[in-house]
């Protein structure tokens, strides 16, 4: 990456600013003074110093976010509160690895990677998503059985699709966790609307291995773990 774009991005410089910038400013790079803009570097690697302070950019940054009620996932928001007013101090283009819905909570992947957010968003590869359910009225065991083989539900287009065979157990009375296997429209709410049930509460709490922190209150994010990044970046090998 060139020194200057690198700088513009880390400290929230235009190109025009950054040229005047540069002129203004000792910067070194690995302890040798820079004058060039399109001076190549390692972002990775490189240490970058601007007037003896390290400065740190990540081209691209990934976050778990416990997603409140009442939030939209759009960028526009069309009069509504979204989850972006949570990040609006960032500096990078941000977007959620797929959505949910305003009155639906819980784990969502924010990130600028733009490579990773459509092969997890791809319909030929989705990954698990498992949810907690409070519904009106309880399933009987018959319902249950039929919940988990697959049901026929419309598919958001009007299109009449049978579901996968999906897991669900009793958590508690009216109380579930389910997991589907596939991303369709309204998926969770339209296979219990099948049972004449309605949805009160939903809630993600899981995404194929990634599992949300217990320790963060709604509205709040944070970066994803080692552990967590390599998993998703696995998905795609």
């Amino acid at each position: 990456m060139r020194l200057d774009k690198y700088l513009s991005y880390a400290l929230n410089l235009t190109r025009s600013e950054i040229a005047i910038f540069m002129k203004k400013n000792d910067i070194k790079v690995n302890d040798i003074k820079i004058n060039k803009k399109d001076f190549k570097i390692d972002e990775n690697k490189d240490k970058i110093e601007v007037n003896g302070n390290i400065i740190t950019y990540h081209r691209y940054v990934y976050y778990m976010l416990n997603k409140p009620i009442g939030l939209v996932c759009s960028k526009k928001g069309f009069g509504n509160n979204t989850i972006y007013d949570l990040f609006e101090d960032s500096k990078y283009d941000l977007s959620s690895i797929g959505r949910l819905d305003k009155d639906t909570s819980g784990l969502l992947i924010i990130t600028n990677d733009g490579a990773l957010n459509h092969f997890i968003t791809s319909p030929n590869n989705h990954i698990d998503k498992t949810y907690i359910v409070n519904i009106d009225d309880s399933l009987n065991d018959e319902e249950i059985l039929e919940f988990k083989e697959g049901i026929e539900i419309n598919d958001g287009d009007m299109e009449k699709y049978t579901t996968l065979p999906c897991d669900i157990k009793e958590i508690d009375n009216k109380k579930y966790e389910v997991t589907i296997h596939e991303g369709k429209f309204h998926q969770i709410k339209r296979m219990f609307a099948y049972f004449k049930k309605n949805v009160l509460e939903l809630k993600r709490i899981k995404m194929g291995d990634i599992v949300l922190d217990p320790n963060l209150k709604e509205g709040e994010y944070r970066p994803l773990t080692d552990d967590e990044l390599d998993y998703l970046k696995s998905l795609m090998k």
